[in-house]
């Protein structure tokens, strides 16, 4: 019988390393790795920071710039999405949504977009409910057009100030 060891995970090629850390899918899981070597950290931290995301909730504003004021973390976000209002999913009709103020702070994150040099897409969610003024009926929603156009605005000003440094990469979608 031989006493010979099996392949090691840090044995294998990088892109196989690589792989197996994106097949983890639990977030906690990911950190614990980044606690065992600078190998695994450096594959975890990968796939921990290639989303970054904000949204006028003060936690997810707090986590995206404490991103973007990371030297090394913030060069490895590659999708940003930006939600107009901290839930945006569709509950369906008569369902009441609480109207979010955006403050110069989300403003402020939003404008922090130009810090993610290697960003590829930019996502933009807002909530499915979007009717304001009709010459019928004022129905309160949680987002009128003006307010998302002033957000579009916002969102397309970062842009445009991101891709005026020739470091970042284009974003394309």
């Amino acid at each position: 019988m031989s006493s010979k060891p099996g392949p090691q995970l840090l044995g294998l090629a990088p892109e196989i390393v690589e792989n197996v850390i994106k097949q983890v899918s639990v977030r906690r899981d990911l950190s614990n790795a980044r606690l065992a070597c600078k190998t695994l950290d450096k594959h975890a931290a990968k796939e921990l920071f290639k989303d970054v995301f904000v949204s006028p909730l003060k936690e997810h504003m707090s986590t995206w710039n404490s991103i973007s004021q990371d030297h090394l973390i913030r060069q490895l976000p590659r999708h940003a999405i930006i939600h107009t209002q901290s839930d945006i999913e569709d509950h369906g009709l008569g369902c009441y949504r609480e109207k979010e103020e955006v403050d110069e702070e989300f403003e402020g994150a939003v404008a922090a977009l130009s810090r993610f040099p290697n960003l590829d897409p930019v996502e933009i969610g807002f909530t499915p409910e979007c009717v304001g003024v009709d010459k019928r009926h004022y129905q309160e929603v949680p987002e009128e057009v003006s307010e998302r156009q002033d957000r579009l605005r916002l969102v397309f000003q970062a842009i445009k100030d991101r891709a005026a440094d020739e470091n970042n990469r284009t974003i394309r979608k």
